[in-house]
């Protein structure tokens, strides 16, 4: 069943954004599970949406790519956990 998470990193600029999505090659090589990824600013907060297959290929994304993108552009292993929803989707319809 699919999973929707959504990140609120309370630091992220979209400049470390926009690095880090490059680090990760995200345009041309998608990362095992994603369905989708989104991503924007509301109310002054940037905001993270992606879609996996299941939680877990979430995880290991995090774990195997995400993080090591992060140290490698900012120096730094993330700031903690970011403010984060997610749960098993009911229902996913995609053109």
């Amino acid at each position: 069943m699919a999973f929707i998470r959504i990140v609120r990193p309370q630091l992220l600029t979209i400049g470390v954004y926009d690095a880090v999505t490059a680090e990760l090659g995200l345009e041309r090589e998608h990362p095992p599970g994603l369905i989708s990824h989104a991503a924007g600013e509301v109310g002054g907060v940037f905001q993270i949406v992606e879609i996996w297959e299941a939680e877990e290929y979430a995880l290991r994304f995090d774990r195997e790519r995400l993080v090591p993108a992060i140290e490698a552009v900012t120096g730094t292993p993330p700031p903690g956990d970011a403010p984060t929803a997610g749960y098993l989707l009911h229902s996913l319809i995609t053109p």
